[in-house]
Protein backbone atom coordinates (compact mmCIF):
# COMPACT_ATOMS: atom_id res chain seq x y z
CA UNK A 1 0.00 0.00 0.00
CA UNK A 2 1.20 3.80 0.27
CA UNK A 3 4.79 4.18 1.52
CA UNK A 4 4.81 7.29 1.83
CA UNK A 5 2.96 7.29 5.33
CA UNK A 6 4.73 5.17 7.31
CA UNK A 7 3.61 5.89 10.65
CA UNK A 8 1.54 2.95 12.29
CA UNK A 9 -1.98 3.46 13.23
CA UNK A 10 -2.05 2.18 16.10
CA UNK A 11 0.91 2.66 18.85
CA UNK A 12 -0.74 3.93 21.40
CA UNK A 13 -2.61 2.21 23.91
CA UNK A 14 -4.66 2.60 27.32
CA UNK A 15 -2.98 1.61 30.56
CA UNK A 16 -4.95 -1.84 30.77
CA UNK A 17 -3.19 -2.80 27.45
CA UNK A 18 -0.13 -1.65 28.45
CA UNK A 19 -0.25 -3.44 31.64
CA UNK A 20 -1.20 -7.12 29.62
CA UNK A 21 1.69 -6.37 27.52
CA UNK A 22 4.19 -6.39 29.97
CA UNK A 23 2.78 -9.28 32.18
CA UNK A 24 3.58 -11.01 28.81
CA UNK A 25 7.11 -10.25 28.44
CA UNK A 26 7.81 -10.78 32.43
CA UNK A 27 6.17 -13.79 32.42
CA UNK A 28 8.14 -15.14 29.40
CA UNK A 29 11.27 -13.94 30.68
CA UNK A 30 10.56 -16.36 33.42
CA UNK A 31 9.62 -18.78 32.21
CA UNK A 32 12.90 -18.70 30.14
CA UNK A 33 14.84 -17.97 32.87
CA UNK A 34 13.31 -20.84 35.50
CA UNK A 35 13.75 -23.14 32.37
CA UNK A 36 18.16 -22.14 31.92
CA UNK A 37 17.82 -22.73 35.87
CA UNK A 38 16.54 -26.03 35.95
CA UNK A 39 18.92 -27.55 33.05
CA UNK A 40 21.89 -25.88 34.96
CA UNK A 41 20.52 -27.86 38.11
CA UNK A 42 20.00 -30.92 36.53
CA UNK A 43 22.48 -31.47 33.37
CA UNK A 44 24.41 -34.15 35.38
CA UNK A 45 21.72 -36.01 35.91
CA UNK A 46 20.69 -36.33 32.08
CA UNK A 47 24.05 -36.21 30.84
CA UNK A 48 23.58 -39.38 28.49
CA UNK A 49 21.46 -36.93 26.61
CA UNK A 50 24.19 -34.70 25.50
CA UNK A 51 24.80 -36.37 21.96
CA UNK A 52 21.14 -35.34 21.03
CA UNK A 53 22.05 -31.82 21.60
CA UNK A 54 22.17 -30.53 18.02
CA UNK A 55 19.52 -32.65 16.77
CA UNK A 56 17.30 -30.96 19.75
CA UNK A 57 18.28 -27.68 18.76
CA UNK A 58 17.62 -27.88 15.55
CA UNK A 59 14.08 -29.13 16.14
CA UNK A 60 13.43 -26.83 18.44
CA UNK A 61 14.26 -24.08 16.16
CA UNK A 62 11.71 -25.58 13.83
CA UNK A 63 9.38 -25.94 16.13
CA UNK A 64 9.66 -22.17 17.14
CA UNK A 65 8.94 -21.35 13.73
CA UNK A 66 6.09 -23.61 13.27
CA UNK A 67 4.75 -21.86 16.31
CA UNK A 68 5.04 -18.53 15.39
CA UNK A 69 3.26 -19.95 12.29
CA UNK A 70 0.43 -21.45 14.15
CA UNK A 71 -0.19 -17.89 16.03
CA UNK A 72 -0.37 -15.80 12.84
CA UNK A 73 -2.77 -18.10 11.29
CA UNK A 74 -4.63 -17.86 13.93
CA UNK A 75 -4.76 -14.13 13.98
CA UNK A 76 -5.48 -13.59 10.72
CA UNK A 77 -7.76 -16.72 9.85
CA UNK A 78 -10.19 -16.55 12.90
CA UNK A 79 -9.65 -13.63 15.25
CA UNK A 80 -11.39 -10.35 15.06
CA UNK A 81 -11.81 -7.29 16.97
CA UNK A 82 -13.97 -8.58 19.65
CA UNK A 83 -11.23 -11.33 20.94
CA UNK A 84 -7.98 -8.86 20.64
CA UNK A 85 -9.02 -5.17 19.30
CA UNK A 86 -5.31 -3.68 19.13
CA UNK A 87 -3.68 -7.20 18.59
CA UNK A 88 -6.37 -7.61 15.70
CA UNK A 89 -6.03 -4.35 14.56
CA UNK A 90 -2.68 -4.13 14.32
CA UNK A 91 -2.95 -7.85 12.53
CA UNK A 92 -5.19 -6.34 9.73
CA UNK A 93 -3.00 -2.84 9.66
CA UNK A 94 -0.21 -4.99 8.43
CA UNK A 95 -1.78 -6.74 5.68
CA UNK A 96 -3.39 -3.31 4.33
CA UNK A 97 0.09 -1.12 5.31
CA UNK A 98 2.80 -4.40 5.85
CA UNK A 99 5.82 -1.69 6.11
CA UNK A 100 3.88 -0.18 9.09
CA UNK A 101 5.17 -3.42 11.35
CA UNK A 102 8.92 -1.94 11.11
CA UNK A 103 7.11 1.37 13.07
CA UNK A 104 6.09 -0.02 16.34
CA UNK A 105 8.18 -0.45 19.50
CA UNK A 106 9.93 -3.36 22.11
CA UNK A 107 7.09 -3.13 24.27
CA UNK A 108 4.78 -4.50 21.38
CA UNK A 109 7.62 -6.44 19.31
CA UNK A 110 8.16 -8.80 22.57
CA UNK A 111 4.30 -9.18 24.37
CA UNK A 112 2.73 -10.52 21.18
CA UNK A 113 4.68 -13.32 20.61
CA UNK A 114 5.58 -13.34 24.65
CA UNK A 115 1.49 -14.19 25.45
CA UNK A 116 1.10 -17.53 23.04
CA UNK A 117 4.51 -18.96 24.73
CA UNK A 118 3.39 -18.24 28.18
CA UNK A 119 -0.24 -19.81 27.67
CA UNK A 120 1.17 -22.73 25.68
CA UNK A 121 4.25 -23.89 27.07
CA UNK A 122 4.37 -21.91 30.82
CA UNK A 123 1.71 -25.02 32.67
CA UNK A 124 3.81 -28.21 31.30
CA UNK A 125 7.02 -26.81 31.84
CA UNK A 126 6.42 -25.50 34.84
CA UNK A 127 4.32 -28.91 35.89
CA UNK A 128 7.09 -31.00 34.45
CA UNK A 129 9.84 -29.17 35.95
CA UNK A 130 8.37 -28.76 39.31
CA UNK A 131 6.90 -32.61 39.77
CA UNK A 132 8.75 -34.87 37.86
CA UNK A 133 11.91 -36.37 38.93
CA UNK A 134 15.02 -35.39 36.03
CA UNK A 135 15.63 -37.68 33.52
CA UNK A 136 17.53 -37.50 30.01
CA UNK A 137 13.73 -36.94 28.08
CA UNK A 138 12.76 -34.47 30.30
CA UNK A 139 15.92 -32.48 29.84
CA UNK A 140 15.28 -32.59 26.29
CA UNK A 141 11.65 -31.32 26.74
CA UNK A 142 13.22 -28.68 28.62
CA UNK A 143 16.11 -27.47 26.46
CA UNK A 144 13.49 -27.49 23.55
CA UNK A 145 11.03 -25.35 25.16
CA UNK A 146 13.36 -22.73 26.42
CA UNK A 147 14.52 -22.48 23.15
CA UNK A 148 11.25 -22.03 21.72
CA UNK A 149 10.59 -19.66 24.59
CA UNK A 150 13.44 -17.70 23.88
CA UNK A 151 13.12 -17.25 19.83
CA UNK A 152 9.58 -16.25 20.35
CA UNK A 153 10.31 -13.66 22.51
CA UNK A 154 11.56 -11.59 19.99
CA UNK A 155 9.37 -13.67 17.22
CA UNK A 156 7.29 -10.92 15.78
CA UNK A 157 10.94 -8.57 15.80
CA UNK A 158 12.06 -11.54 13.63
CA UNK A 159 8.47 -10.70 11.82
CA UNK A 160 9.76 -7.28 11.23
CA UNK A 161 13.14 -8.24 9.84
CA UNK A 162 11.34 -9.59 7.36
CA UNK A 163 10.42 -6.63 6.16
CA UNK A 164 13.27 -4.13 5.93
CA UNK A 165 16.54 -4.46 4.94
CA UNK A 166 18.94 -4.72 8.22
CA UNK A 167 21.86 -2.58 8.22
CA UNK A 168 23.48 -5.27 10.47
CA UNK A 169 25.40 -7.34 8.70
CA UNK A 170 25.32 -10.26 10.70
CA UNK A 171 21.50 -10.40 10.90
CA UNK A 172 21.94 -10.39 6.93
CA UNK A 173 24.39 -13.33 7.65
CA UNK A 174 21.26 -15.09 9.28
CA UNK A 175 19.28 -14.37 6.70
CA UNK A 176 21.28 -15.57 4.00
CA UNK A 177 22.03 -19.03 5.44
CA UNK A 178 18.43 -19.61 6.27
CA UNK A 179 18.66 -19.08 10.20
CA UNK A 180 16.41 -16.18 10.01
CA UNK A 181 13.51 -15.22 7.44
CA UNK A 182 14.34 -12.92 4.83
CA UNK A 183 12.43 -10.35 3.40
CA UNK A 184 12.46 -12.54 0.09
CA UNK A 185 10.71 -15.11 1.87
CA UNK A 186 7.98 -13.34 3.10
CA UNK A 187 7.14 -11.51 0.55
CA UNK A 188 4.95 -13.93 -0.56
CA UNK A 189 2.92 -14.47 2.46
CA UNK A 190 1.59 -10.26 0.79
CA UNK A 191 0.64 -11.40 -2.08
CA UNK A 192 -2.93 -12.81 -3.00
CA UNK A 193 -4.92 -13.73 0.16
CA UNK A 194 -2.06 -13.81 2.71
CA UNK A 195 -2.84 -17.19 3.22
CA UNK A 196 0.68 -19.22 3.26
CA UNK A 197 4.03 -18.48 4.54
CA UNK A 198 2.57 -18.21 8.38
CA UNK A 199 6.06 -19.16 9.98
CA UNK A 200 8.09 -15.94 10.23
CA UNK A 201 11.48 -17.04 12.20
CA UNK A 202 13.26 -18.74 9.72
CA UNK A 203 10.62 -19.94 7.96
CA UNK A 204 11.95 -23.88 7.65
CA UNK A 205 8.61 -24.84 8.67
CA UNK A 206 6.74 -23.32 5.74
CA UNK A 207 8.38 -25.69 3.31
CA UNK A 208 6.26 -27.96 5.07
CA UNK A 209 2.93 -26.22 5.80
CA UNK A 210 2.46 -25.07 3.10
CA UNK A 211 3.62 -28.35 0.87
CA UNK A 212 1.36 -30.59 3.11
CA UNK A 213 -1.50 -27.57 2.67
CA UNK A 214 -1.91 -28.34 6.73
CA UNK A 215 -3.13 -24.30 7.03
CA UNK A 216 -6.62 -24.87 4.47
CA UNK A 217 -7.02 -28.61 6.17
CA UNK A 218 -7.19 -27.31 9.30
CA UNK A 219 -9.57 -24.42 8.33
CA UNK A 220 -12.10 -27.11 6.37
CA UNK A 221 -11.78 -28.66 9.80
CA UNK A 222 -13.00 -25.60 11.91
CA UNK A 223 -14.99 -24.46 9.29
CA UNK A 224 -16.95 -28.03 9.37
CA UNK A 225 -16.95 -28.17 13.07
CA UNK A 226 -17.95 -24.41 13.67
CA UNK A 227 -19.66 -22.73 10.40
CA UNK A 228 -16.80 -19.84 10.99
CA UNK A 229 -15.80 -18.71 7.79
CA UNK A 230 -11.99 -18.38 7.04
CA UNK A 231 -10.34 -14.70 7.01
CA UNK A 232 -13.64 -13.22 7.10
CA UNK A 233 -12.52 -10.36 9.28
CA UNK A 234 -9.31 -9.90 7.04
CA UNK A 235 -12.11 -9.38 4.21
CA UNK A 236 -13.90 -7.01 5.32
CA UNK A 237 -10.81 -4.94 6.04
CA UNK A 238 -10.00 -4.99 2.66
CA UNK A 239 -13.50 -4.46 1.45
CA UNK A 240 -13.22 -1.41 3.89
CA UNK A 241 -10.15 0.24 2.53
CA UNK A 242 -11.31 -0.84 -0.85
CA UNK A 243 -14.42 1.27 -0.99
CA UNK A 244 -12.82 3.81 1.39
CA UNK A 245 -8.87 3.68 1.50
CA UNK A 246 -8.96 6.83 4.37
CA UNK A 247 -10.59 4.73 6.97
CA UNK A 248 -7.51 3.57 8.75
CA UNK A 249 -5.83 7.41 8.94
CA UNK A 250 -8.71 8.88 10.96
CA UNK A 251 -8.03 6.24 13.73
CA UNK A 252 -4.13 7.25 14.54
CA UNK A 253 -4.53 9.73 17.36
CA UNK A 254 -4.40 13.37 16.50
CA UNK A 255 -2.62 15.62 19.43
CA UNK A 256 -4.23 19.07 20.61
CA UNK A 257 -3.35 21.33 23.21
CA UNK A 258 -5.79 22.73 25.96
CA UNK A 259 -6.58 26.61 25.88
CA UNK A 260 -9.00 27.57 28.81
CA UNK A 261 -10.86 30.24 27.84
CA UNK A 262 -11.45 31.14 31.75
CA UNK A 263 -8.01 31.06 34.11
CA UNK A 264 -10.57 29.74 36.74
CA UNK A 265 -10.91 26.98 35.18
CA UNK A 266 -9.27 23.61 35.98
CA UNK A 267 -8.09 20.42 34.08
CA UNK A 268 -6.92 17.81 36.16
CA UNK A 269 -3.41 18.50 37.32
CA UNK A 270 -0.97 17.39 35.66
CA UNK A 271 -2.49 17.01 32.13
CA UNK A 272 -0.80 18.84 29.05
CA UNK A 273 -2.19 17.14 26.29
CA UNK A 274 -4.67 14.40 25.15
CA UNK A 275 -5.05 12.13 22.00
CA UNK A 276 -8.31 12.37 20.44
CA UNK A 277 -9.27 9.90 17.83
CA UNK A 278 -10.97 10.16 15.11
CA UNK A 279 -14.45 9.41 16.05
CA UNK A 280 -13.80 11.47 18.84
CA UNK A 281 -13.53 14.17 16.74
CA UNK A 282 -15.42 17.48 17.68
CA UNK A 283 -18.61 17.71 15.57
CA UNK A 284 -18.47 21.09 15.64
CA UNK A 285 -14.90 21.79 13.99
CA UNK A 286 -14.52 24.47 12.04
CA UNK A 287 -13.60 23.62 8.50
CA UNK A 288 -9.37 25.13 7.69
CA UNK A 289 -5.99 24.55 8.34
CA UNK A 290 -4.91 22.91 11.66
CA UNK A 291 -4.80 25.63 14.55
CA UNK A 292 -8.15 27.15 14.22
CA UNK A 293 -9.67 26.97 18.13
CA UNK A 294 -12.70 25.00 18.16
CA UNK A 295 -14.45 25.15 20.97
CA UNK A 296 -14.71 21.78 23.10
CA UNK A 297 -17.60 20.66 25.93
CA UNK A 298 -17.43 18.45 28.65
CA UNK A 299 -19.20 15.39 26.97
CA UNK A 300 -16.40 15.43 24.42
CA UNK A 301 -13.53 15.41 27.12
CA UNK A 302 -15.36 13.09 29.11
CA UNK A 303 -16.21 10.69 26.20
CA UNK A 304 -11.96 10.63 26.35
CA UNK A 305 -11.58 9.30 29.73
CA UNK A 306 -10.81 12.49 31.72
CA UNK A 307 -12.11 12.48 35.12
CA UNK A 308 -12.11 16.32 35.93
CA UNK A 309 -12.24 18.62 32.64
CA UNK A 310 -13.07 22.59 32.02
CA UNK A 311 -16.28 22.65 31.07
CA UNK A 312 -15.52 25.30 28.71
CA UNK A 313 -12.32 26.27 26.58
CA UNK A 314 -10.47 25.81 22.98
CA UNK A 315 -8.28 22.77 21.71
CA UNK A 316 -6.30 23.36 18.48
CA UNK A 317 -5.65 20.37 16.04
CA UNK A 318 -1.26 20.30 16.26
CA UNK A 319 -2.21 17.57 13.06
CA UNK A 320 -1.37 14.16 13.53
Amino acid sequence: MRRSDSRPFFPDCDRIQALTCWLGVVANAALITWSAIWLCRNHDKCATDLPMLPVQIVAALFLADFFSGFVHWLTDTWFDETVAERIVSIAREHHLYPHHITRYGFRDYVAFSSWPTVVVIGPPVGGATLLAEPAPPLFGGVLMALIVSAVMFFGTYAHRLGHVRSSVGAVRALQRAGLLMSPRHHAVHHRGNHDIRYCVINGWANHVCDRLRLWRGLEHLVEWATGAVPRANDRRWFARFESDPMFLAMRRPMRVSIVLSDPSDSLTAGVKDLAVVGSERHPERSEGSPGNGVPFRERSLASLGMTAVATSGTYYDQGS
